[in-house]
């Protein structure tokens, strides 16, 4: 009867406890430890994905061209640009007749204040222009609406009105406006040997879907974002706030923004 006793009691407790050990090996996993899965699920922060690393080494080399002493004039200009395309690296090279490509981003001004970024590649094809383009930094200033819409749709045909190098760092400005029109492109490099000289080149701008994705969510409208003051996508507000303050100064109005530090090269 004892013995009997000791058995029913092993039994209870071993079924109490069988519970206790089932939700013990369920909490782990192959190989006995813990899944990771908070950390698997973690989300990228902006600022550490392809279109937020863009725009601020964008916003650095635009800032450090725009900062030298003979730039002036082109931070001047800005005040009056209807939008403004930052290659970060724009490689390629030809000489009469070639193919620049690389990719960048467009912001168009609106009054003081700069719509959030939308990603572009361009390819220019050029005929009877001389080109040295070789993983620049350039600025694009589109001095016009037309320029911004053209820009926008996909296609530009553009001639050149030359272009003259700039101080001892080799800044070179180049001039160049739709086939039928005036200055419409100002631009500015860090690259000597860019000029157009009067030749014809067609500018193809597109969309570059992955970095506006990342930027905005699936299937963004470009003329949209372009449309409206910026704001929504985060990085980027770093740069809006130096070209505002660029376009103030331009103005002559107050800023408490301080300007870009100027630098000089030996």
């Amino acid at each position: 009867m004892l013995h009997a006793g000791k058995q029913f009691v092993i039994r209870a407790i071993a079924l109490a406890t069988w519970p206790l050990f089932i939700l013990s090996v369920a909490g782990l996993g192959c190989g006995g430890k813990p899944q990771p899965a908070a950390e698997q699920q973690k989300p990228i922060h902006p600022v550490d994905t392809a279109a937020g690393k863009m725009v601020e080494l964008g916003r650095k080399n635009s800032m450090k061209l725009l900062s030298h002493p003979q730039a002036e004039g082109v931070r001047n200009i800005l005040g009056g640009a209807s939008g403004v395309f930052i290659a970060p690296s724009l490689g390629g090279g030809a000489v009469f007749l070639g193919v620049d490509s690389g990719t960048g981003f467009l912001m168009r001004r609106h009054g003081q204040q700069w719509s959030d970024p939308v990603f572009y590649s361009i390819t220019q094809t050029s005929a009877g222009m001389q080109f040295g383009l070789k993983n620049s930094n350039v600025i694009v200033l589109l001095m016009t609406d037309t320029a911004v819409d053209q820009f926008t749709s996909g296609s530009m045909k553009i001639g050149g009105s030359g272009g003259i190098t700039v101080g001892t760092y080799g800044l070179n400005v180049t001039g160049a406006g739709a086939l039928n029109s005036g200055l419409e492109l100002l631009i500015l490099s860090s690259t000597q040997g860019i000029s157009f000289g009067g030749g014809v080149a067609t500018i193809d701008p597109n969309p570059v879907k992955e970095l506006n994705e990342q930027a905005y969510g699936p299937n963004p409208n470009p003329k949209a974002i372009l449309s409206s003051i910026g704001g929504k996508y985060a990085p980027a507000a770093p740069l809006r706030d130096d070209l505002t303050a660029i376009v103030a100064r331009a103005w002559g109005l107050p800023t408490t923004r301080p300007a870009p530090t100027t630098t000089t090269q030996n």
